[in-house]
């Protein structure tokens, strides 16, 4: 630790007007202020150094280093983007990255990085992901603060976030509403101002909703197969499914057992569950 061997490698600053800015070493300025130490080992590179040269020295300290993370990329693509277009940043990106990157993914990358810092956050915590916050980049800027915001309050995995963002756009431009006031919605809101610390139940909740007001009838159909499916009581060794779009006509039947005494005793439950009325129902609706 740097309390107990100190400082091995010296922290990059460059001076700007009467102060400085650290280049590299944020981590070990911070550790060595928690240390209540009063002094610090610096580099301090030559006062005619630019900004763009500044941001190459700082990217490259880290990134022959170790591989950056996705945030970390966002943010250096972006600084580098306010001196070079994507094709100039590309061509050079071994040399500063240690990897080569193409325009698109830094057009890309540099978009999520425009957006407010609401969705860095969220991507540095894991609620975003990079595929979500490119799709919500190409959006209208006055309406992505509305989606960080919604974004804020679930954790989805990245395809939940993109099926979320589909049906919400889907809806939009079928009811020509502004997805501001769509996720103002009074029952959306109600779902997302619960209480509940349970982020993965909001999230549930939040995907039905949306899919309910995307697929009104497919939702009711979802629904009304799922009250016969509980109405047969098939206890919690048998399991019945179906598939939730309706795409696959077929019903999966599943249990498991432990002996074959269990495997006939479920067998014969299975055939008198299958002559009920409710079962037929399934192969109806």
């Amino acid at each position: 630790s740097i309390k107990s061997i100190g400082l091995l490698n010296p922290v990059l600053l460059r001076p700007v007007d009467s102060t400085y800015i650290v280049l590299s070493g944020f981590n070990r300025a911070y550790a060595h202020i928690k240390t209540n130490s009063k002094k610090i080992s610096a580099v301090i590179l030559d006062d005619n150094i630019s900004e763009l040269d500044g941001i190459k020295i700082a990217v490259t300290c880290v990134s022959f280093y170790r591989k950056l993370q996705q945030h970390e990329m966002i943010r250096c693509l972006t600084a580098l983007s306010d001196h070079l277009n994507p094709q100039e940043i590309s061509d050079c990106s071994v040399q500063i990255f240690n990897m080569p990157l193409n325009k698109r993914y830094i057009s890309d990358m540099v978009a999520v990085g425009r957006l407010s810092e609401s969705f860095g956050r969220l991507i540095r915590q894991g609620q975003l992901s990079i595929k979500a916050a490119k799709i919500i980049a190409r959006e209208n800027p006055s309406e992505t603060d509305a989606l960080a915001a919604f974004f804020s309050m679930i954790n989805a995995s990245t395809s939940v976030q993109l099926e979320m963002l589909l049906n919400l756009k889907e809806i939009c431009k079928r009811d020509a509403v502004d997805l501001n006031a769509l996720l103002a919605d009074s029952e959306l809101k109600k779902i997302m101002n619960n209480d509940t610390p349970d982020f993965s139940l909001k999230t549930r909740l939040a995907r039905e909703w949306i899919f309910k007001k995307r697929f009104p009838s497919i939702f009711k159909a979802r629904q009304e197969n799922q009250d016969v499916i509980n109405s047969i009581k098939t206890g919690k060794t048998l399991r019945i499914n179906y598939s939730d779009t309706f795409e696959d006509p077929n019903i999966t039947i599943s249990f498991s057992a432990n002996s074959i005494q269990q495997f006939r005793q479920l067998a014969e439950q299975l055939s008198e569950i299958s002559r009920k009325h409710e079962f037929e129902r399934l192969f109806r609706l």
